[in-house]
């Protein structure tokens, strides 16, 4: 078995100080929130100490708790300054990391690391993003700016607990349908809160307390000004669409790997995450959730999925249908947001261009010279830390997700994972929120660890 006991599977019952340290945050937890002044804070006050206990206790189900904070309340943040106000859900993660190198160093409990080409792939990427960011000082990179990349090399970090996560069936099957539910959950609040619009507003205000944006941004519109997306508490419809687009795909199949009652209830998720995806409006979404979709179709009947393509292809390009006008329009550049993509990957070559090698890092203040920022993450990364660095990067995603996809080892949710990995591999070709946005990236190289480490499973 890979992952040691430690780490996700002796019985709580067993391990009395285990249940004394969960008891303790959650009576903590409990009694600051009693006297929190609004809800939104109380519920910081229950996450933050419970998250974390549980990520220090039991890193592999912190891992856990991530994805579903990534779903729920992925911008809530600890609820006291600890110099900076991080969100719960990179503390839990950083809370995992650290738990795992405590008793690794300090107390010789040794992590079962994935095999050596993983490792040193990791390895190598984790080593690129350090030395980019060094090397970027020159720029005039700031504290905030370092926290920032960071956060982003824990979302690398966290392909490790996933791939060791990911060896055991029973906590794989867990991280999926945690995924599945979770998604459809905000899909259900994201489209209820569209159909209140301005009556959602008080939500959004409440969710100030908590380290949200301020709700006057909380309406989100088409470039028309008049056609109202879904964001739920995701912020951004975009975010949004993608984070569903995930969850449908594990949805159906997880579905397709289930039998009986289970099958359709899974069925029955993925069409409650539907909503929330469709009126995000995100066509990367839509593209990146029917990539994903195709190729789980393919791997149990490739007729079926050519003719969907077939059908698909042709309904996209004819169908006098308002949301496939809406896709036809940013395919073929006729709107706004659409034809700033195009001068934005301009701008990015040229900025690529300036600093190939280590890129610009992340400068307080831009260089003037430059716009830095296009809505691609992989020219995201390479304008941040250069043309290696995100070939290392683009190179580990591919790696993991063919693996996953070959499933040599014959697992039942490797394809799974994978098809997810390749929705977020899509929709980084149309936006950058897998690239910069941390709970974002977490998720992505939390997907492609699990892709490949089940492949391992016990």
């Amino acid at each position: 078995m890979l992952a040691g006991p430690w780490f996700a599977t002796t019985p709580l019952k067993d391990r009395p100080a285990a249940w004394v340290a969960l008891a303790t945050a959650a009576a903590a937890g409990l009694g600051i929130a009693a006297g929190a002044q609004t809800g939104a804070v109380a519920v910081t006050w229950l996450l933050a100490p419970a998250s974390m206990a549980v990520a220090i206790v039991r890193p592999a189900w912190g891992l856990i708790a991530a994805l579903a904070l990534a779903y729920g309340l992925p911008f809530a943040v600890v609820p006291v300054r600890l110099g900076t106000r991080p969100p719960i859900l990179e503390l839990t993660l950083a809370a995992a990391v650290l738990a795992i190198v405590v008793r690794w160093v300090i107390f010789g409990r040794r992590f079962p690391l994935p095999g050596a080409g993983w490792t040193w792939a990791v390895a190598g990427v984790l080593a690129w993003w350090a030395l980019a960011v060094v090397v970027a000082l020159r720029f005039g990179t700031g504290v905030e700016q370092v926290q920032y990349a960071s956060k982003l090399m824990l979302a690398v970090a966290a392909f490790v607990l996933a791939f060791v996560l990911a060896a055991n069936r029973a906590l794989a099957h867990r991280a999926a349908a945690v995924i599945a539910v979770a998604g459809a959950g905000q899909s259900l609040l994201a489209t209820v809160m569209l159909m209140t619009r301005e009556e959602a507003l008080p939500f959004f205000s409440a969710l100030e307390s908590a380290g949200y944006p301020d709700a006057g941004t909380a309406l989100r519109y088409l470039s028309d000004q008049t056609t109202l997306r879904a964001i739920g508490t995701l912020v951004d419809p975009n975010i949004l669409g993608a984070s569903l687009a995930i969850g449908v795909v594990i949805a159906v199949g997880l579905a397709a790997r289930a039998g009986g009652r289970a099958r359709y209830a899974w069925l029955a998720v993925a069409l409650l995450i539907l909503p929330g995806l469709a009126f995000s409006l995100s066509r990367g979404a839509w593209l990146a959730a029917a990539a994903g979709l195709l190729i789980l179709i393919w791997r149990h009947n490739r007729r079926w999925a050519l003719l969907l393509i077939g059908v698909g292809t042709i309904a996209t390009a004819f169908a006098p249908v308002e949301a496939l006008e809406h896709l036809r329009s940013g395919l073929f550049a006729r709107d706004e947001s659409a034809a700033l993509r195009l001068d934005e990957f301009a701008e990015a070559y040229r900025v690529i261009g300036a600093a190939p090698v280590f890129g610009v890092g992340f400068p307080a203040e831009p260089p003037a010279a430059f716009f830095v920022g296009v809505s691609n993450s992989f020219l995201w990364t390479a304008e941040h830390i250069g043309l290696p660095g995100m070939s290392l990067s683009l190179g580990l995603a591919l790696a993991a997700t063919i693996a996953g996809l070959r499933n040599a080892g014959r697992s039942r949710l490797a394809p799974v994972f994978a098809a997810a990995a390749v929705a977020t591999l899509v929709a980084g070709l149309v936006d950058h929120h897998f690239a910069s946005v941390p709970h974002m990236a977490i998720l992505q190289w939390s997907l492609l660890g699990l892709a490949a480490g089940a492949l391992r499973g016990d």
